[in-house]
């Protein structure tokens, strides 16, 4: 009791103190009293201590907001006016706030993304947790300092259109290719795409992860991977079914090849085409629409090298596939110059990453399909 009163005239008195000692003095202690034990005041007194504290923040010196900061990142849920007044304060307090699994909102970092200065969001792009908006919201801030940290940042989920952004920024920010190249989540068309602008040593390095890989899987992988592209599926369009069926019959016969290959682009079967491609690659379907969409024909290159596709047979399919047509004609020197350029070693160890990854691919939509049927079954029971 007696120590309560001492500290309630401690608290008067720096009260009274309209000085910026005195208001530091009053925001320690009252941070401290409130930080130790906030379940001892009812909410709205809280919310009234939170006002007071974010209040004296602005008040207070530079080691005050320090000390308080310290106490802040060591409370599971501090109180959020204050958290906020800290993370505006100098950087030194605000970016371990910033970076911390704290309770900002995605409404809370969108503001000081927009306010766009570097520092503050170079701290938020480390944070463990970010939502897909605020991850794409600060790609296109453009920031190279935030950009890597991005990149580093393996705790984080990264949406297609960031992943292409930030590989895309790697050809002139080159201290962006090593986190790039670190991150498992990065698709294989991305990791095609920066083996032909990488460093050397990185190109070794992804090369040597590519040897890792047990042969063996992959034709594992490869192996189902077909199973899986030639099945039908009841998502399936009449044409695609028909696609399906007509190469299984060939793949039957063990003729899926380039001769097949150039037959189905001569009837301008396109969905066939793509089918006979995805098998004789080792990819699926979706990969197989992903690898033509490469307007740089990076990944075609790759796939057709490494799966032993003529030259004639990768020009072919360059200009047949619609979503490869794109200045395909003012290109065609290039890209056949392109082609001789990889050998069919390096590009076989590259293709493992796209194989195990439509292995992966594969076996996630027949999970996804048998939970469907059990879920048919136990609607109908």
């Amino acid at each position: 009791m007696a120590s309560s009163q001492v500290q309630l005239n401690q608290l008067v008195e720096f009260a009274k103190d309209r000085s910026e000692s005195g208001r530091s003095k009053l925001f320690r202690t009252l941070a401290s009293l409130y930080l130790t034990q906030p379940n001892a005041l009812s909410e709205q007194a809280r919310r009234t201590f939170d006002q007071l504290l974010a209040s004296l923040c602005l008040q207070a010196d530079f080691g005050a907001r320090r000390d308080v900061a310290a106490k802040v990142l060591e409370t599971p849920a501090p109180p959020k006016e204050l958290l906020l007044a800290l993370a505006h304060s100098e950087l030194e307090i605000a970016a371990p706030i910033l970076r911390s699994p704290l309770n900002l909102t995605d409404r809370d970092l969108v503001q000081f993304i927009d306010e766009g200065e570097p520092s503050r969001l170079t701290a938020i792009a480390a944070r463990k947790k970010l939502s897909e908006p605020v991850v794409n919201k600060l790609v296109a801030t453009g920031h190279d300092a935030v950009y890597l940290a991005i990149a580093r940042n393996q705790d984080v989920t990264l949406s297609a259109g960031a992943m292409l952004a930030l590989v895309n920024k790697a050809r002139q920010q080159v201290t962006l290719q090593e986190p790039l190249l670190a991150r498992y989540d990065l698709p294989p068309y991305l990791l095609i795409r920066m083996f032909f602008f990488i460093a050397g040593d990185l190109r070794k390095e992804l090369l040597a992860r590519a040897d890792m890989i047990e042969p063996a899987l992959v034709r594992d992988a490869m192996d189902s991977t077909r199973d899986g592209l030639l099945a039908p599926s009841q998502e399936d369009s009449a044409e695609l079914s028909e696609a399906r069926h007509v190469v299984a019959d060939k793949a039957d016969q063990g003729r899926v090849d380039d001769a097949f290959l150039g037959a189905l682009i001569e009837a301008r079967e396109h969905k066939a085409v793509l089918i006979a491609f995805a098998y004789i690659t080792g990819v699926d379907f979706r990969s197989a629409k992903i690898i033509f969409k490469d307007s740089s024909y990076e990944s075609l290159v790759i796939a057709c090298r490494a799966s032993k596709i003529s030259r004639d047979m990768f020009a072919a399919l360059a200009q047949h596939v619609p979503e490869a047509q794109t200045a395909s004609g003012a290109r065609g020197p290039a890209m056949l110059n392109l082609y001789e350029k990889i050998s069919p070693e390096i590009a076989e160890r590259l293709m493992r990453f796209w194989r195990l990854r439509a292995r992966a691919s594969a076996d996630a939509a027949k999970i996804a399909s048998l939970l469907r049927d059990v879920e048919g079954l136990s609607d109908k029971q």
